[in-house]
């Protein structure tokens, strides 16, 4: 029983691990790409934050179709991830 809790803390906890990750390495190549075609910081960030709202939410409706269930958890961790990078963007650029 205890070798279940644990196996369970352990994908909980790698599960929204990886979606942190994700959020932010999204949000640092859309970033970067927009910024190559805009050039102008505040367009680039509003567009990058929105094709990470995309492929967040996106993801948490496949799961839902695929019989998973829809977790808010796993936006948030997303979200979390995409304001890491928008607060080193900010330092950086502005």
């Amino acid at each position: 029983m205890i070798k279940d809790v644990c196996f369970a803390i352990t994908k909980y906890a790698k599960d929204k691990i990886l979606h942190f990750l994700l959020g932010y390495v999204i949000c640092d190549y859309n970033l970067s790409i927009f910024e190559r075609f805009f050039r102008t910081w505040y367009i680039s960030l509003t567009l990058s934050i929105a094709a990470v709202t995309i492929f967040i939410i996106g993801k948490e409706i496949i799961d839902k179709k695929s019989g998973e269930l829809f977790d808010r958890k796993d936006i948030f961790a997303g979200y979390l991830g995409v304001l890491l990078k928008v607060i080193s963007f900010l330092i950086f650029v502005v």
